[in-house]
């Protein structure tokens, strides 16, 4: 039998459709890791103010936090009152240096 290859296309709105459904469905399941992660967030952004990921990470390995699925990270800074500040490198070693962004919490 001959292998059907199916074409990529390009289409980014379709692409920012699916990641905010599948951020939607992750939320629904992760709603107690999700308040947890988003208070300490909060926390640290008035505080510091700035947030990363990383923070998250490292509060969450002190405390046994775990999220039902590695995509709750995606979700944490969801919302109007989140505004991107800058990027960095992470620092958490299973991250390899990837590029994260940095948060400040804006409240109204």
């Amino acid at each position: 039998e001959e292998a059907v290859t199916q074409q990529l296309t390009l289409d980014s709105r379709l692409s920012a459709t699916l990641k905010e459904e599948g951020l939607d469905a992750i939320e629904a399941s992760g709603q107690e890791f999700l308040r947890l992660m988003r208070a300490e967030a909060m926390r640290i952004s008035v505080g510091r103010g700035w947030v990363t990921s990383d923070d998250l990470r490292v509060y969450a390995s002190q405390n046994n936090l775990e999220p039902i699925h590695q995509n709750v990270w995606g979700g944490i800074f969801r919302g109007p009152k989140w505004k991107v500040v800058g990027r960095r490198k992470s620092a958490v070693p299973d991250s390899h240096s990837r590029e994260i962004k940095v948060w400040q919490y804006v409240a109204d």
